[in-house]
């Protein structure tokens, strides 16, 4: 799943994928921080399709438990001396009794059934969010509805100064992420990702509306 837009890719289009790396031996590194929030029940990840022998699979479980559980972890087939030194010598920093907590919420099931909770929570946010956005911002953006994560990916439908957009609202204390801050070579530079992790005491459609005003005003 793309963690940024929260989108998956076609079915077919990963079996070609898979069948062309596959097919030249290549190595591939999945990065599967996010895939446990995809909304849509029995998607197999992509690791599925590829070479287990050729596969690295990158996971963490913070995202899924919290920031009470910030640990990452790396799934191989291959034991490299190198790997598992970096690894021992990691696990020493962290404290051993979350590590032994986590260990036993997979070992117990309670993991799985507060990720079937999770992932209906936020699917229920996100469609909220999504209708709000459509209704106060649909004159500005275009976006598409998320398939998992917790985050919207707009588009705006007119040239506007995003950086600018950005220090309006800041001044507001409305925090967006810049589309460019995901791109190396800073493309996106017309788009912009909101949280749907707010606060939903707040009133959302009253920020919704300054984030539509902020794209009026700085209209290129």
């Amino acid at each position: 799943m793309d963690p940024v837009r929260g989108q998956l890719q076609p079915r077919e289009r990963r079996a070609q994928m898979a069948e062309v790396l596959n097919l030249h031996g290549l190595w591939v590194l999945e990065n599967d921080c996010h895939g446990a929030l995809c909304f849509e029940e029995g998607h197999p990840p992509f690791r599925d399709l590829i070479d287990p022998q050729r596969l690295l699979v990158l996971g963490a479980f913070d995202k899924t438990i919290g920031l009470e559980a910030p640990f990452g972890y790396l799934l191989s087939r291959h034991s490299r001396p190198l790997w598992h030194e970096q690894w021992v010598l990691r696990s020493f920093r962290l404290p051993p009794v979350r590590q032994k907590a986590v260990a036993r919420l997979y070992a117990s099931g309670q993991l799985d059934r507060h990720l079937h909770e999770l992932r209906s929570r936020l699917k229920l946010r996100m469609d909220e969010l999504s209708g709000a956005v459509e209704l106060y911002l649909g004159d500005e953006v275009q976006f598409l509805r998320p398939r998992g994560g917790a985050s919207l990916w707009l588009e705006s439908k007119h040239r506007v100064d995003t950086a600018r957009v950005f220090n309006r609202l800041l001044e507001q204390r409305i925090v967006v992420a810049p589309g460019e801050l995901f791109s190396a070579r800073g493309l996106h530079q017309q788009s912009l990702r909101i949280s749907g992790t707010v606060d939903w005491a707040q009133n959302i459609e009253s920020m919704l509306v300054i984030v539509r005003n902020a794209l009026g005003q700085e209209r290129l």
